[in-house]
């Protein structure tokens, strides 16, 4: 499937809406700030992602590197966080740079395709319902068309 890259009215309103209801189930989870902010980021990196690599074609491959690449940044800015500079020392990272890469790799991959169809679902639903909608306009419009026609 095609991701699309021209967006209108009804597309940003599903964006809107969905970040609406990712907002309201983090309030709802009690989750952290720190980790909505976290899953906020990566649902956007995998979107922007998903519409402008590969022209929008392999959505699904295109959300898992982004899954990968955004967890081994999360990982990377955690030891930074837990160890300060500490965390740049040669020996640090010759220690730690294996386990940190197939940590981001093991964890990055599912979350990443996870992630990549819950996105692709989602506009493909909004998708067929705007087409659904906007067939259903145009047969109420034809119709109040041929009324008036009638009553002329």
């Amino acid at each position: 499937m095609r991701i699309r890259k021209s967006f209108d009215v009804t597309t940003a309103l599903a964006i809107v809406m969905g970040y609406a209801m990712l907002f309201g189930a983090l309030r709802a989870c009690g989750l952290g700030v720190v980790f909505g902010a976290i899953l906020i980021g990566l649902f956007t990196c995998v979107g922007i992602a998903q519409a402008t690599l590969y022209r929008g074609y392999r959505a699904r491959e295109v959300s898992i590197v982004v899954g990968i690449v955004y967890t081994g940044f999360v990982l990377a800015l955690s030891a930074i966080g837990a160890y300060g500079y500490e965390a740049f020392h040669w020996r640090f990272l010759a220690d730690n740079l294996l386990t940190a890469i197939g940590a981001a790799v093991y964890f990055g991959t599912p979350v990443g395709l996870f992630l990549g169809i819950l996105i692709e679902a989602y506009f493909q639903i909004v998708a067929n319902l705007s087409h659904w909608l906007n067939r259903r306009l145009a047969k109420r419009e034809a119709d109040d068309v041929a009324q008036d026609t009638r009553m002329d």
